[in-house]
């Protein structure tokens, strides 16, 4: 049962790439030669190596180069500019376009400026600036925030026609957003995020609206909604950092005392740069700007509150670690466990075979024996739908650990790594492995009841992709429930998501060939009802708590 979650995967990122409006042209010339090929591949009687190559493409100049960006932002949220500035010397070879590639020395001048040293930093950031490009503007944007020249920042947005780009930068909106309350203009700083929320919404990254909100609030003066924010969405972000957005929060509101004590307290430890920024902070009044605020800033203020809040009800821990999962660790050690074994055997007995001329009869006769006897033990794991109906049902599990080569193991593998990560932190250990082996044995059974009725032609079966399929569908019923509870605009969007995955998914398998469509969909069916059965429980539980 191949669910070849690679070939998949890498249609529909590459599709979402190019649908995408404000897509750099770097990455829809990947994007196309990804589509190309494996539009070519279903043309062409070689499938196998079309497809493999346009997933080599997807993994070395598409995943590779994602995952090392999202690495990047993840440091420089954290303030460690140096370490961001290594790993983007390297991650930017595999992407050189849309400038990227001068993107390492604009960091190098942030880790300058943070450590005080601004004149080496301005030399750099000087050197990027027409603004023509997405890295110039944030070369642009370096060099106001480490003057300090926030009036001349939004007198500089102003100043662009309606339909520049600049509109459209991300980075361009935040700035644009803290010069406004940087220099205590609440109400207008409320409409920006109002006109810029549903673009930062759609920015590829949650750090954008989450950084823009706590503006908003620090600005504001809305120390106990900043907290939430920082504890539940940000939680990356560092101490320092958290501690200077806290103690602006209070002295906007007008609490001087506090405000005052967490300033200087971050002021003994704080980098020279951040030591400027509370100096500056402390030579401003401790007024309650919230006074300021009128009737439409204040009702969006609260609107704001509350789509933060909802927003955290279906919240997902990204790109969670090998050690949070251990359900889903431990089936990806055992699929590859197994296969390891089997291919391993065989390809050190071909190996054996390849010196036949140098080995005695005695040894050929060995060597076959054991090859016989491990394709024996293979194919007694194997679901055969005629033999399960004679009473083997033992090959409902089994065909679910077995997988029929390399490329077959590593992308049902990579699937159950994705949705594993994200199906088994929400329905805890338990209910996760239940459902698990529930859809997996289930699409085996479904899948045998058919082809003994003649209505599929399915005559051997291996993979978990059965499984793997269950577990969408279990995201799918996770994420619908989670929309009917909360309403939650976030819900609704991955929810979305998991519907264009299976279409695409079920139009791949109606291409290819060797694929058994219908271990795919009562997989997926099945996810989707024990999904709904197992949520349900959770929402019994919460409630006897």
């Amino acid at each position: 049962m191949g669910f070849e979650l690679i070939p998949v995967l890498s249609g529909f990122s590459s599709l979402l790439i190019l649908l995408q409006p404000r897509q750099t042209k770097g990455w829809r010339l990947v994007a196309c030669s990804i589509l190309g090929l494996l539009a070519i591949g279903w043309g062409i009687p070689q499938l196998t190596i079309c497809l493999t190559i346009a997933s080599c493409i997807w993994g070395i100049f598409l995943l590779l180069p994602v995952q090392g960006f999202a690495q990047v932002e993840r440091l420089v949220s954290q303030e460690k500019f140096q370490a961001a500035a290594k790993l983007m010397s390297v991650t930017r070879w595999l992407h050189p376009l849309d400038g990227w590639w001068d993107y390492p020395q604009l960091l190098h001048g942030l880790a300058l400026a943070t450590a005080g040293q601004m004149s080496a930093a301005q030399r750099i950031f000087q050197q990027y600036q027409t603004g023509k490009s997405a890295i110039e503007r944030l070369a642009t944007i370096l060099l106001h925030r480490i003057n300090g020249n926030w009036g001349d920042f939004v007198a500089w947005v102003q100043q662009q026609p309606a339909n520049s780009p600049v509109f459209q930068d991300p980075n361009i909106q935040l700035m644009y957003i803290r010069s406004l309350g940087e220099l205590r203009q609440a109400n207008e700083l409320l409409d920006a995020l109002q006109q810029f929320q549903r673009s930062l919404q759609q920015a590829g990254n949650p750090v954008f609206l989450n950084t823009a909100r706590m503006y908003a609030f620090a600005f504001c003066g809305q120390p106990e909604s900043l907290a939430w924010l920082l504890q539940q969405q940000m939680q990356g972000i560092p101490e320092p950092t958290r501690q200077f957005w806290m103690a602006t929060a209070h002295w906007r509101a007008g609490h001087k005392r506090q405000g005052k004590q967490l300033f200087q307290h971050l002021q003994q430890t704080a980098a020279p740069g951040m030591q400027s920024a509370i100096a500056d902070r402390l030579a401003q009044p401790a007024r309650n700007i919230q006074r300021q605020l009128t009737l439409p800033s204040q009702h969006y203020l609260v609107q704001a509150q509350t789509q933060m809040m909802q927003a955290a009800n279906p919240k997902i821990t990204p790109r969670p670690q090998f050690k949070q999962i251990p359900v889903t660790t431990s089936l990806i050690l055992i699929n590859v466990a197994i296969s390891v074994a089997f291919f391993g055997a065989l390809f050190l007995i071909a190996g054996g075979i390849t010196y036949a001329d140098q080995l005695n009869t005695r040894s050929l006769e060995l060597i076959s024996q054991i090859m016989t006897q491990i394709v024996t033990l293979y194919n007694l794991g194997v679901l055969y739908p005629d033999q399960v109906m004679e009473g083997e049902w033992w090959r409902l599990l089994t065909a679910a650990f077995l997988h029929a080569g390399w490329f077959h193991l590593f992308s049902n593998m990579l699937g159950l790594y994705v949705l594993g990560g994200i199906v088994e932190p929400i329905l805890g250990r338990l209910r996760y492995t239940i459902g698990y082996f529930a859809t997996g044995v289930g699409s085996m059974t479904l899948v045998s009841i058919l082809a003994n009725l003649n209505l599929i032609k399915e005559t051997a079966v291996v993979g978990a992709s059965g499984a793997i399929m269950g577990l969408l569908g279990m995201m799918g019923a996770i994420f619908l429930v989670r929309w009917l509870r909360h309403k939650a605009a976030i819900a609704a969007q991955r929810l979305k998501m998991v519907v264009l995955i299976v279409v695409f998914q079920t139009i791949f398998d109606v291409l290819t060939p060797n694929v058994s469509m219908a271990g795919h969909l009562s997989g997926l069916g099945l996810g989707f009802a024990i999904g709904l059965v197992l949520m349900r429980t959770i929402t019994r539980e919460k409630a006897i708590a």
